[in-house]
């Protein structure tokens, strides 16, 4: 055990030096079980080595140390004229030699032996890293003490005792020392900073933070405006909500907007013994921050929670203190159901190291903001050139501008307000809707062929056609509505089954009344062939088939009768001759009496007055000319009234050949047909691109006679052929319009039935767009579908419009009037007069430039969205990243569960933060309409955000973190380290110490008066000519040669030979929680002994002031300079070492050393000069 005299030699000296930050991490994972103690060990050896140093100060001519060993040793008390810092260190003897034996346990003695051996070459010239070291920090304190305002803001800042809980007292630093993998974080990051990928980002994120703090200036404004950022952010993360618990209260004393305790206003108003002499409403106090009363005089007052010798003070369970009556002393919020919890504890998944989803969504934001800039800013006189953003060209900002054009609207804030109450209210509706659309976006990797062409302008004209229905009042709102009705609920299945199926459905030829020939439906489309004759779907021969007949007049044919029996007498009409064209029977629009049927409010108009006349009389006769009809054309419905059975069979039966394929020709007596009836009247249909119906569209029209086809198509045709609604304003027909567009796009570039652009126009027969729409049937009918493996969309859009339904925003306006609104107000142009995009353009394009349109809301947030497209264009890698991250907070945010015939959203956290994050947007827009400037506030959002994210330190932090990025291995450690401090389970209380840290943070913050002048003292230690620089001095800013630079550099040369993480133990050691006792660290301990000792009044106890402060940093920097006493001497006697002899004994000349550095019993050495330093023990 020889080498461990060794250690206690210098332990003394080492350890004052690590107080001061010359530590170094360890890499090997370490036990964080308290370390058991041997009293009166290595730590009295140290608490020995201060108090001979301190009596060798005071009495500089006792050169043995005779006089005060006693003392200091123990065994005898302090004289009446001992000096007062050793009286204080000697007082304080047991729990600081305890506190350093938990440091420097004696089981560590081999490892720190060799540590120290380690460290030697540190100390030789011509770098002196330790010395260095020591000399900058000195400087820095120097500075610091000899700056007024930062003294004065740690002198109130220290009257601020017991504002956490003691075994939270040292924030994150307890949970980050003691994190299992901290050796592998600090070193992979040290390189990573110092010497690797992210060296050159690191240097001006430091360049950047040390301008900004040094040029800090507090807001003279008392404008509430001016401070109202983090203000606004406090009051949104601090809003509770149970479902933001865990279950472990996690008390937070309330803070004012000085960083001071809040006295418990439980009634509304300051109590006793708080005053408010000023009427500014807060407790009054003196310069240094302490509660006064009336006089002025201190008021008596418990801390907000324990602190160390407190005496008897009353408290509840959670350490809160109270009063006499049993009330709190002061405020508290329960940090465990506030949305900040929340937040923090969502974060754990986004830093997977495998995964890490922040890290990887970062990926995009150099991306997103713009093109690279050279730049520059000023900072007093200095003029700082930097490579920023330029965020006029980033897609991201025009995003925000759309939002900003969004969020002074009405519409907006009402659906805003509806959105809150779905999922508040209504979550199984709110649920299904967000099942339904996962389901669609998730399910698209299984059909990755599915995308419309380039150029399409599928969705141009879908925007355009949405704009027609908002303005057509109330139409808009009426299609949305229909949604409500059960039988749209149930129609889902069967346009799935239409879009999965080309089964050609028709006619039993010798019973045409029986059932469709070819259901059930079960000939699947090939979707990776070509949309050819026998290769298109029942859904896509529909829409081909109504838009085929939209706008087609037919007619009785030229040579028409009528044949029909009434009352078993055979009547033909026109009583002699036949009938010219249109005489008979015209139906102006095939389409729209096709729909009527479906409806059953159709009714084929005889065009004869004479016929009219004589079947208006026979019905008044009680003869059923129905019935004739029926009779006489052989199908059932086929009345004057038919139903769309009827009307299928009239075409496709009657006016076809026998083999159903072909339409026939009738003879002049109505022969050749399979209908004489059909034949004596009508012609071959054609539609309006001249195709033969019967031919164009065989086997299609019977496939709606599917069970639940028919009822699912009326709610959307109930509301179409409402008066007021079936035409546009200029006559067009809306169901055939609607159709018509999707037919237009659905074809893909393969099909033999339609002619594409290039072979032909708009307007030409057979033209389509060929968007190829076509290509995502198979992903919709699974969203159409129902089960617990599809979407259910029609049935989930149907149950949230009947909770919409049910939401009453203001009297008469329900929820489903607020969405149509908010869509309306999405596409008209006419409600965006004057509308622009950041570039002043108002009119907008097609996706293929053909047409311009003028710009609205919609077309802000598309022409974002194309512009991010096309900035990823060149960088795949970054998207491929940014779309996995963006996926996993969609499934982490938007997964739902199934509860019985229900569901919920899975993630109830993520539910209650959008339950706080909505009311909190409507508040933000209602308090900028009372100020006034809500118009500037919201339109401003993209021009404010673009300026901060151009700014020297926001730039230099992207860009760090995109350093970060590209290596693999820092990803990794830097997303583990941070997702074990934000993970709930995660040991040494670093969940918790997060939360407080965060917590604390948006309170003091706001305490400028403090936090200013400490920014402003800390820059030196960033940089320490920063000063001079901001003054206007030529010289470049010192980054390398501030204190935390050179000490990270320290840290990394250390880290490399301290091979048994010797340093990293001693780290954690410093920062256990004793297994019993008070939950005081031993680095807690130790500074405070630290201070009490080298306060102006030693051992005074309470705060320090500012005489204290500068006292302790005056000692400190005394030794680390003193060439005597102090370090230097160390640095010296190291430098010139060949041993170090025990005082008082003589060396064999030309003796030679056998140890690799000091000496010990036993070995031997060679004298220096006249060293005394003592390498045994007495």
């Amino acid at each position: 055990m020889d080498r461990w005299v060794y250690v206690r030699s210098l332990a003394g000296a080492c350890a004052v030096v690590g107080a001061f930050g010359l530590v170094a991490p360890g890499c090997a994972e370490f036990d964080t079980t308290p370390v058991a103690v041997e009293h009166g060990s290595l730590g009295e050896e140290i608490v020995q080595v201060f108090c001979e140093r301190i009596a060798a100060e005071a009495n500089p001519d006792d050169v043995t140390g005779v006089r005060w060993k006693p003392v200091c040793e123990g065994r005898e008390s302090p004289p009446a004229d001992a000096p007062p810092r050793l009286v204080a260190l000697m007082a304080n003897r047991a729990r600081l030699a305890e506190a350093l034996d938990r440091t420097l346990p004696e089981s560590m003695s081999d490892e720190l032996g060799t540590f120290m051996n380690e460290l030697l070459p540190f100390f030789d010239p011509p770098e002196e890293r330790l010395p260095t070291q020591t000399r900058r920090l000195a400087d820095f304190l120097n500075r610091l003490s000899a700056n007024d305002e930062a003294i004065a803001a740690l002198e109130r800042i220290g009257t601020r005792q017991g504002y956490r809980p003691l075994r939270l007292a040292l924030g994150v630093t307890r949970p980050v020392l003691a994190y299992p993998d901290f050796d592998q974080f600090t070193d992979l990051a040290l390189q990573v900073l110092l010497e690797g990928a992210a060296r050159e980002e690191f240097d001006d994120l430091s360049a950047a933070l040390a301008l900004e703090m040094a040029t800090m200036e507090i807001d003279p404004s008392d404008d509430e405006g001016a401070r109202s950022t983090l203000a606004l952010t406090r009051r949104l993360m601090f809003t509770e909500d149970d479902l933001f618990a865990s279950g472990r209260p996690s008390w937070v004393v309330t803070r004012d907007t000085r960083g001071l305790a809040l006295p418990n206003m439980a009634s509304g108003r300051l109590p006793a013994p708080f005053v408010d002499t000023n009427g500014d409403g807060l407790a009054d106090i003196d310069a240094l921050g302490r509660f006064t009363a009336t006089g002025g005089e201190l008021l008596d007052l418990p801390t907000p929670f324990h602190i160390v010798d407190e005496g008897a003070v009353p408290r509840d369970t959670a350490g809160r203190a109270l009063s006499s009556d049993g009330q709190r002393v002061w405020s508290y919020f329960d940090a465990d159901r506030t949305m900040l919890a929340g937040m923090t504890a969502e974060m754990a998944p986004w830093f997977d190291p495998d995964a890490p989803t922040l890290i990887q969504m970062s990926r995009g934001l150099p991306v997103l903001l713009g093109p690279d800039m050279e730049t520059s800013v000023a900072y007093g006189a200095h003029s700082h050139r930097y490579l920023s953003f330029d965020t006029n060209a980033g897609p991201m900002l025009d995003a925000v501008h759309a939002l900003g054009e969004l969020m002074y609207r009405d519409e907006t804030e009402d659906a805003l307000l509806v959105t809150e109450q779905l999922l508040r209210d209504h979550e199984s509706a709110a649920a299904g809707v967000v099942r339904g659309a996962r389901y669609l976006a998730v399910r698209g990797d299984a059909y990755p062929d599915a995308q419309l062409t380039p150029n399409s302008i599928f969705w141009d004209e879908m925007i355009v056609l949405a704009r027609r229905l908002a303005q057509q009042p109330g139409l808009l709102e009426a299609v949305m509505r229909s949604f409500s009705d059960p039988r749209a609920a149930a129609v889902g299945p069967t346009y799935a089954s239409f879009m999965r199926n080309r089964d050609r459905v028709t006619f039993d030829s010798t019973a045409v009344n029986r059932p469709p020939v070819g259901l059930p439906l079960d000939q699947l489309v090939d979707h990776t062939a070509p949309d050819t004759f026998d290769n298109e779907s029942l859904f896509q021969r529909t829409l081909a088939l109504i838009d085929g007949l939209n706008g087609v007049q037919v007619c009785n044919r030229e040579g028409a009768r009528l044949n029909i029996r009434v009352l078993g007498i055979s009547l033909q009409w026109p009583l002699f001759g036949t009938a010219g064209e249109c005489e008979l029977i015209r139906i102006d629009n095939v389409a729209e009496a096709y729909a009527r049927t479906i409806l059953g409010t159709y009714e084929l108009e005889l065009q004869s007055g004479l016929l009219t006349a004589i079947t208006n009389l026979a019905d008044a006769l009680g003869i059923d000319v129905d019935a004739a009809l029926e009779e006489a054309s052989g199908i059932t419905g086929l009345t004057r009234h038919p139903t769309p059975e009827a009307m299928n069979r009239l075409v496709f039966w009657g006016l076809s050949d026998s083999t159903g394929l072909s339409s026939c020709t009738p003879g002049p007596d109505g022969g050749d047909c399979n209908s004489p009836f059909a034949g004596q009247m009508f012609a071959p249909v054609r539609d309006r691109h001249g195709n033969l119906v019967v031919e164009r569209y065989h086997g299609t029209i019977f496939a709606w006679e599917t069970p639940g086809f028919y009822e699912g198509m009326r709610p959307l045709l109930e509301v179409l052929h409402t008066p007021g609604f079936t035409y546009d304003r200029e006559g067009h027909y809306w169901f055939g319009d609607i159709l018509g567009l999707l037919n237009r796009h659905w074809a893909s570039t393969g099909s033999t039935e339609t002619c594409g652009p290039g072979a032909c126009s708009p307007g030409d027969p057979n033209f389509s767009y060929q968007s190829n729409v076509r290509s995502y049937e198979a992903l919709v009918a699974d969203g159409f579908d129902d089960g617990p493996e599809y979407g259910g969309l029609t049935a989930r859009l149907h149950e949230m419009n009947l909770a919409a339904e049910a939401i009453e925003v203001r009297p008469g306006v329900d929820g489903v009037a607020v969405l149509a609104d908010a869509a309306a107000m999405m596409v008209d142009p006419d409600r965006n007069a004057g509308l622009t995009d950041r570039r002043g353009r108002s009119m907008a394009s097609f996706n293929d430039g053909s047409v311009s349109v003028p710009m609205t809301p919609i077309y802000l947030l598309t022409d974002a969205l194309n512009a991010m497209d096309t900035a990823w264009a060149a960088a795949p890698e970054r998207r491929a990243e940014f779309l996995i991250a963006r996926r996993a907070m969609a499934d982490q945010f938007f997964t739902t569960d199934t509860l019985g015939t229900g569901f919920r959203m899975h993630n109830q956290r993520g539910r209650a933060i959008l339950l706080t994050a909505l009311p909190f947007a409507r508040e933000r827009i209602d308090d900028h309409r009372a100020q006034g400037d809500l118009l500037e506030w919201s339109t401003g959002l993209d021009e404010r955000l673009g300026d901060t994210m151009r700014e020297p330190m926001f730039a230099a932090l992207i860009r760090f973190l995109d350093a970060i990025n590209e290596d693999p291995e820092a990803r990794s450690a830097l997303a583990r380290l941070m997702g074990y401090l934000v993970n709930e389970a995660s040991d040494n209380d670093a969940f918790l110490s997060t939360l407080y840290a965060a917590a604390d943070a948006l309170m003091v913050f706001e305490d400028e008066d403090n936090i200013v002048p400490l920014m402003n003292a800390m820059a030196e230690g960033m940089a320490p000519n920063v000063n001079e620089v901001v003054g206007g001095s030529p010289a470049a800013l010192d980054i390398q040669g501030s204190a935390a630079r050179d000490a990270l550099d320290l840290l990394n040369d250390i880290a490399q030979v301290d091979d048994e993480r010797t340093l990293r133990q001693v780290l954690q050691n410093a920062v256990a929680i004793p297994a019993t006792g008070e939950e005081v660290t031993p680095l807690e301990t130790i500074i405070d002994v630290i201070a009490e000792v080298n306060r102006a009044t030693p051992n005074q106890g309470g705060s320090l002031a500012g005489e204290d402060i500068r006292a302790v940093i005056g000692q400190s920097t005394d030794f680390m300079l003193d060439e005597d006493h102090g370090l230097e001497r160390l640095n010296a006697v190291v430098q010139q070492r060949s041993c170090f002899p025990e005082a008082g004994q003589a060396c064999s000349a030309g003796a030679s050393m056998e140890s690799r550095g000091l000496c010990y019993p036993g070995a031997m050495c060679t004298c220096g000069d006249d060293l005394t330093w003592r390498c045994a023990r007495p």
